[in-house]
């Protein structure tokens, strides 16, 4: 039986349909199959919770999202002298989440302006 290519995609990719739909909503599956494929690629490349702690151990978690005025701030002041640099363990998904999210709105509005 041949599907249509957007609905095997989206049968394809339940695990990650249901965690885009957490992180953006529903608007990526009004895509046409090409552009939701694109999406899919761009989604599999985001930063990684997993690899932030690592940055985070290092001092360069912010780096890693591509907060450079942070980045500096925080590796001159030593992590706030070590009290900033604890209170991020506890805010890193919420740090990688809002760049997470402002990355596939960005690349969503980008489709819309094809």
């Amino acid at each position: 039986m041949n599907l249509p290519d957007s609905i095997m995609i989206k049968k394809q990719n339940d695990p990650i349909k249901a965690e885009l739909k957490e992180f953006i909503g529903d608007k990526f599956l009004e895509l046409p199959s090409a552009s939701l494929e694109s999406f899919l690629q761009y989604y599999r490349r985001v930063r990684k919770t997993d690899i932030i702690y690592l940055f985070w151990f290092f001092n360069f978690h912010y780096a890693y999202v591509g907060r450079w005025w942070l980045f500096l701030l925080f590796f001159f002041t030593i992590g706030g002298f070590g009290i900033w640099w604890l209170i991020d363990l506890f805010r890193l998904n919420t740090i990688l989440r809002k760049y997470n999210t402002k990355k596939a709105e960005e690349f969503l509005n980008n489709l819309d302006n094809k």
